[in-house]
C-alpha cells in the first residue's frame, strides 16, 4: 500500500499509510500487552483478590496508544533529516504526508491521554502527575537532553536515556489501572520490566549482518564490538526481561509450574536463535534474533497477563 501512495492519494488514506508504515499492528498489540499487564499487575498488588478487564479499560487504552502515537511522531520529527538519508523510500521522506499534519495528530494524541489521565484521578492527581512526568521526559527526548552532539554517536548511552521513558510509562499505566491508589514498592518490579523488555526489543530490531552494516544507521553489533559481542548482551537481556516477568506472577502468587515452564522454553529457544546470530551472522540469522527477542517478550507478557486474570493468590 505505501509503495503506491502518493500526493494525490486522499489525505486520509496517506495517513493511514504512513501509519502502516510507522506505527502498525505489531507495536499497537506490543502496547496493548503492556497496558494489560500493567494494570493488572497494578491491581494485584493493590488488593484487588480478582483482577480483571472492563470495558471502561479498553476505553482507557486510548490514553496509552496516543502517548505511544506521539512518541512515533515526535521521533520522525527529530530523525527527518537522517531517514531522508537513510530511508528515502519511506512515505514521510517522499513527501506523500509532512511533518506538519503529523505535528497535528501529535497535539490530538495529547486529548486522551489528558482525559483519561484527568478522569480516572476525579481531578488533578497522582496518575495526572505520573503523566505530567512522563511527557517532560519525552520532551527532553525530543531534545535529546540538549546533549545531542555528544549523544548521538553513543548509541549505548542514548539508548539509556530514551528507555527511561518504558518504566515512567508502566508507573502511569499502573496508576490507571489502580485508580490512582497509593501502589507499594512492589510496582518497581512492572517499572523494570519496562527498561528490560524496552531494552530488548531495541538491540534485538538494531543488530546488523556484516553485510548490511552502514556507517549512517544505528548498529548495536558495531557498539558491542561484532556480533558475538551483541549477542552476549541480548542474551543477558532475553534471561532478564523472562526472569522479570516470573517475579511479577511470584509477587502476586500467580505462578505455577505451568507459567514457569513456559519462562524456561522461551528463554531457551531465543537464546538459541540469539547465539546462532553470534557464531553464524548473515541475514536470515539477523532477523530470527529480531523475532527470538520479539517473542522473548510478548510471550512472557500474555503468560503475565493470562497468570493474574486465572490466579492470584492471597
Amino acid at each position: 500500500m505505501t509503495k503506491h501512495t502518493s500526493t494525490k492519494t486522499p489525505p486520509a488514506q496517506r495517513l493511514l499509510a504512513w501509519g502502516n508504515e510507522r506505527f502498525g499492528p505489531a507495536p499497537i498489540l506490543l502496547y496493548f500487552l503492556l497496558y494489560l499487564a500493567g494494570i493488572l499487575y497494578a491491581r494485584a498488588i493493590t488488593g484487588d483478590p480478582n483482577p480483571s478487564v472492563s470495558p471502561l479499560d479498553v476505553v482507557a487504552f486510548s490514553a496509552v496508544f496516543g502517548y505511544f502515537l506521539l512518541v512515533r511522531v515526535l521521533d520522525e520529527h527529530k530523525d527527518y533529516d537522517k531517514d531522508c538519508i537513510n530511508f528515502p523510500d519511506r512515505v514521510l521522506q517522499r513527501g506523500v504526508v509532512t511533518l506538519d499534519q503529523l505535528k497535528v495528530i501529535g497535539v490530538l494524541t495529547l486529548v486522551p491521554q489528558i482525559v483519561v489521565s484527568v478522569l480516572v484521578d476525579g481531578g488533578v492527581g497522582p496518575v495526572t502527575l505520573a503523566w505530567l512526568v512522563l511527557f517532560g521526559w519525552t520532551m527532553l527526548m525530543l531534545k535529546e537532553f540538549f546533549a545531542r552532539e555528544w549523544l548521538e554517536p553513543r548509541l549505548v548511552p542514548y539508548a539509556i536515556t530514551h528507555l527511561v521513558a518504558g518504566p515512567l510509562a508502566l508507573i502511569w499505566i499502573a496508576l490507571i489501572g489502580a485508580d490512582g491508589k497509593h501502589l507499594p514498592a512492589s510496582v518497581g518490579w512492572l517499572a523494570l520490566l519496562g527498561f528490560l523488555g524496552g531494552a530488548t526489543l531495541e538491540v534485538g530490531r538494531k543488530l546488523h549482518a556484516p553485510e548490511d552494516e552502514r556507517d549512517t544507521v544505528a548498529s548495536y553489533t558495531r557498539s558491542f564490538g561484532g556480533p558475538a559481542g551483541a549477542a552476549a548482551v541480548l542474551t543477558a537481556l532475553i534471561v532478564a526481561t523472562t526472569a522479570n516477568c516470573a517475579v511479577l506472577l511470584a509477587v502476586v502468587r500467580a505462578d505455577t509450574v505451568v507459567t514457569t515452564t513456559v519462562f524456561v522454553i522461551v528463554t531457551v529457544a531465543a537464546v538459541a536463535v540469539t547465539v546462532q546470530f553470534g557464531l553464524r551472522p548473515s541475514v536470515r540469522s539477523t532477523k530470527n534474533a529480531e523475532l527470538a527477542s520479539a517473542l522473548a517478550v510478548v510471550v512472557p507478557l500474555l503468560v503475565v497477563i493470562t497468570g493474574v486474570l486465572t490466579g492470584v493468590g492471597p
